[in-house]
């Protein structure tokens, strides 16, 4: 086989399985949104019941999908057009991931579940920082008054400070993309 007959049978492959990721995506939330729309004509005790019953989805798969339907409804696009997972995991993630995520696909690249685990993990949420550097200038604020704050304790202040700031520099990164 040729390269080039190589090349357009993987560039159809890809175009393929970008299709069948939107396809699984607007099916997620067509079924989210008909779930939607029986639960809100079904009474909440007998909802559970009735998914049960009639629904081949698990409880978690359902609440994914419906979770998916109330985010199309209300900003009109998906989480991500890297894969359904990834849509899912994006739901509970801060904006600073969701726009990374979005970032990465719209130069092309697909964007993993561990991706996104990943992000989640690391990438700190601005009010996490300012807590911290909050709780740190009162930590500090009592130490000059008392003097009770041993060097080690100065030192794990300078660590704290230290990995603050890099998270900063981790989110101003990511927003000059």
């Amino acid at each position: 086989m040729n390269s080039e007959n190589l090349n357009s049978e993987i560039a159809e492959l890809v175009a393929t399985h970008a299709i069948n990721h939107i396809i699984a995506l607007e099916s997620a939330v067509k079924v989210g949104m008909r779930l939607l729309d029986i639960k809100k004509q079904i009474a909440s005790e007998e909802w559970v019941v009735w998914a049960t019953e009639n629904c081949p989805l698990s409880r978690q798969t359902r609440n994914n999908y419906m979770s998916l339907a109330r985010y199309w409804l209300a900003t009109g696009e998906y989480p991500s057009s890297s894969s359904l997972t990834v849509s899912i995991s994006l739901l509970s993630a801060s904006e600073e991931v969701k726009m990374i995520v979005k970032e990465k696909e719209a130069v092309g690249e697909v964007v993993t579940q561990q991706e996104v685990a990943k992000l989640k993990q690391k990438l700190p949420t601005a009010k996490r920082i300012a807590s911290k550097v909050v709780g740190l200038r009162k930590f500090i604020s009592a130490g000059k008054q008392s003097e009770a704050i041993e060097y080690s304790d100065w030192l794990n202040i300078r660590d704290d400070i230290a990995d603050a700031l890099e998270d900063i520099n981790i989110i101003i990164a990511s927003a000059k993309k």
